[in-house]
């Protein structure tokens, strides 16, 4: 596939704040945010040919490289570092300027996200908006691992079968 640059700008500018609101909710810092932001369109741009159409949108591959990115900083040893020597909270004044997050029902998926059963609909939020692994939302949620799995799968797919419509 070949790389348009006017394209992937155009991808950029339609994508980035959504992102960007994604990795900053799990990163907590506009710095990192910022950083691995910047690695994700990075890490696009050089698999683009790894996209499926069949496996689901565009901005779901881009959201789940997102999430995945922002999941392996976190656990990396520079923001355990910068976590136990350095101070995480920002200056909210140096960062007000920002637009930090796109609502997620400004790209339409608050809609369908209602639709899910609410025992659903609070796994995807652990998961996909919280950062939190499926482990981590078994333990809080006091539910197998298994349950979690399953729960996500088919709020994925009932997901995708509204917003195929």
């Amino acid at each position: 596939m070949a790389r348009d640059v006017e394209a992937f700008r155009e991808f950029y500018e339609n994508y980035s704040d959504a992102i960007f609101g994604v990795i900053s909710k799990i990163l907590r810092d506009s710095e990192l945010a910022e950083d691995t932001l910047q690695d994700v369109f990075l890490k696009c741009w050089r698999k683009i040919d790894s996209y499926d159409r069949s496996k689901g949108t565009i901005f779901t591959w881009l959201l789940n490289i997102a999430r995945n990115a922002a999941i392996d900083k976190l656990r990396s040893k520079e923001v355990k570092y910068k976590g136990k020597f350095g101070e995480m909270a920002e200056d909210v004044r140096t960062y007000s300027h920002l637009k930090t997050e796109m609502p997620i029902d400004q790209i339409g998926l608050n809609v369908f996200l209602q639709m899910l059963p609410p025992e659903q609909l609070q796994i995807i939020e652990y998961v996909y908006f919280n950062g939190y692994t499926h482990v981590e939302v078994s333990e809080e949620l006091g539910l197998p691992l298994g349950t979690i799995k399953s729960r996500i799968r088919i709020a994925l797919r009932e997901l995708r079968s509204y917003m195929s419509v």
